[in-house]
């Protein structure tokens, strides 16, 4: 009996060791997924926190040209387009530009949220209040025209209204056209297969002054943009990249602070992966440069979406 009782006794012993073994396999498993799901979340907000910089950078770039309207229009969408390509993303924004000398408000809507949306665009302090933008495909953009009273200088608030599925948002802005003369909006939301990261951010880039282009004013003092970096007027690298931190083309960082733009800098900002299988006719990639994604000119022509004279 006394040696039955021990045998029992042994094999209750490794039982236990071995179950103890298992749990620790488990729970060492347990922690390997939790920490990859960790590393995969700070990843993915790394990469959703610099795309809302990136966003900002491009409106810094776009306010510095002439064609103001039609630059932030081509940035935003192109970068938009980009993001979209190499991402799972979800975006939404909206551009503001105020031309004070016009009496004019200028408001641009992106839609990169995957589904066609119904959009409303109701302005305060404008004599027209209202734009409504109906099935508004997504990948597509388009820009309402509002009016301001003559030499209006206040605050302008800007309601985004859009129906996306049952899903219905509403979202508001304020815009002091006596301090800025443009305003951002975005959201955007970056996934992973086990994690998601989003932001809204609402950046408004102080008033500036440009010379001598139509409509703004003249002989201004130092300003961001000016193409020198003024210590004295408090500009630097974090504050006015454009002017104290040159962008260096190639170095695969399309840096829209720096003013770069797929135009400027085609390698960092609007990179052609020919054979990836996608024809990114924005990019410049067509069937002369990559017959693989962009299908045969030579016999017949392209498809129709991509014109041979690209």
């Amino acid at each position: 009996m006394t040696r039955t009782k021990g045998q029992m006794f042994i094999i209750g012993a490794i039982v236990v060791a071995i179950a103890l073994i298992a749990l620790k396999e488990y729970f060492g498993a347990y922690s390997l997924v939790e920490e990859h799901r960790f590393q995969q979340a700070q990843s993915v907000n790394a990469v959703t926190q610099n795309v809302r910089n990136e966003y900002r950078s491009l409106v810094n770039a776009a306010l510095i040209t002439e064609e103001i309207n039609t630059s932030a229009r081509d940035m935003l969408y192109n970068f938009s387009q980009f993001i979209r390509s190499s991402e799972q993303a979800e975006i939404i924004y909206l551009f503001a530009y105020a031309n004070s000398s016009r009496d004019e408000l200028y408001i641009l809507l992106g839609n990169f949220l995957g589904d066609t949306i119904d959009v409303t665009i109701n302005t305060t302090g404008t004599l027209i209040s209202s734009y409504e933008f109906p099935f508004m495909e997504d990948g597509e953009a388009r820009m309402a025209l509002f009016t301001l009273p003559h030499s209006f200088d206040g605050i302008v608030e800007i309601t985004l209204t859009y129906d996306r599925g049952d899903e219905h948002v509403v979202e508001n802005v304020l815009f002091d056209v006596s301090k800025n003369n443009a305003l951002l909006f975005v959201d955007v939301t970056v996934s992973s297969t086990s994690a998601s990261s989003r932001v809204k951010d609402v950046y408004a880039p102080a008033i500036r002054q440009l010379i001598e282009l139509p409509g703004l004013q003249q002989n201004p003092g130092p300003f961001c943009g000016d193409t020198v970096c003024d210590a004295n007027a408090g500009e630097t690298c974090a504050l006015c990249a454009s002017d104290c931190c040159p962008a260096e083309c190639g170095n695969n960082i399309c840096e829209g602070g720096y003013g770069e733009t797929c135009s400027s800098c085609q390698d960092d900002c609007c990179p052609i992966n020919c054979g990836d299988g996608i024809c990114a006719a924005i990019y410049g990639e067509s069937c002369y440069n990559c017959e693989i994604d962009c299908g045969d000119c030579g016999s017949g022509g392209c498809p129709p979406k991509i014109p041979c004279d690209t």
